[in-house]
Order: C-alpha cells, then structure tokens, then sequence
C-alpha cells in the first residue's frame, strides 16, 4: 500500500509541476504580448484600444528610445566641413553635447596636425640653413688652403710672403708685392 501511495503522491507532485509550468509559460507569454503592444504604441502603430495594456511610463520611454533611434541615424556630416558633425535640432540635448565634443576633438587633432606640421617645416629649414652655412665654411677653408699652397715658399719651405701677398693669393686686392719685391727677414 505504501507503493501505490508513493506513486499517487509522484503523481500529484508531477500533475502539480505540470500546473506551474503552464502557469509560468502562460504568463512568459502575456508578458511578451504585452511587450509587443507596447512597442507597437509607442511606435503609434497600434490604437488607444490596447494601451491599457501598457503603462504610461513604458510608452514614454519606448517612445524616447525609438525618437533617439531615429534622431542617431540621421546624425551626418556639415556640408560646409566633411570634418565636422550635426545632429538634427529636434534631437536630445545630450546628443547634441556629444557631437559637440567630438567636434572640439577633432578640432584638437587638427590643432596638433598643424603644430606638428610647422615644427617638422621650421626643423627642415634649420637643417637647410645648417648645411648651407657648413658649405660655406667648407669652401672658405678651403679657398684659404689653396691661398696658402699657393704662396710661394723659401728652400726651407717656409712661406715668404707678406699680408698683401696673401690677399692677393686668396683673391683680394694686393697693397703690397710678394716677398720678392721686398722680403722680411724676422733677425
């Protein structure tokens, strides 16, 4: 008797759960009905007939959500700069601040870009400058150097000319002759 208790009292237990299953699924559905109602009011797709359905602060915030959705997917770029961003004015504040910010951003990077610019433009110039005056200097050494192989030397090797000899050697106008014409003896 205690077997045919036990499977009474199982299936009481297992028609009991089949009960709470339905009830719950049952309810997953109402829920899901109710759901779909309320989007379809706040997309004004449905009447007032099933709003009752839906309480207000659903359709007030399904109804924001999907006037954010549309308000987003028709943020574009201005006409005036590709660079730039606009939202549409009957758009949320809150919108309008981030695409704010994303313009002050891009603003800075562009900020940057140009700082960056300028500076590799003024590095370049130095380089320009620095390697013009090294050519010149190079050429002034060398100029000289020829000048001075160029001097005319004594037996010893000595150079045997005097300052006028060597700015006409290097070029310039002579005030005085070579040594020839009157050589210095240092004694």
């Amino acid at each position: 008797m205690t077997r045919l208790a036990w499977k009474v009292l199982g299936g009481l237990v297992a028609f009991g759960l089949v009960l709470i299953v339905a009830g719950e699924l049952q309810r997953t559905f109402a829920r899901s009905e109710r759901l779909a109602d309320c989007q379809a009011i706040a997309a004004g797709d449905l009447g007032r007939q099933k709003g009752e359905r839906c309480p207000a602060p659903i359709v007030d915030q399904l109804t924001a959500a999907a006037k954010a959705e549309a308000c987003v997917s028709r943020i574009g770029r201005l006409d005036s700069d590709p660079q730039r961003w606009a939202a549409p004015l009957n758009c949320d504040a809150r919108i309008h601040e981030l695409t704010a910010a994303q313009n002050v951003g891009l603003d800075t990077i562009l900020d940057r870009d140009r700082e960056i610019f300028d500076l590799q433009s003024g590095q370049s110039a130095a380089i320009a400058r620095a390697q013009a005056r090294g050519a010149s200097q190079a050429r002034s050494y060398a100029n000289a150097q020829a000048a001075i192989d160029a001097a005319p030397r004594d037996p010893s090797g000595l150079i045997v000319c005097d300052a006028g000899c060597m700015r006409q050697l290097a070029g310039g106008q002579a005030s005085g002759g070579p040594a020839s014409a009157g050589h210095r003896d240092p004694r």
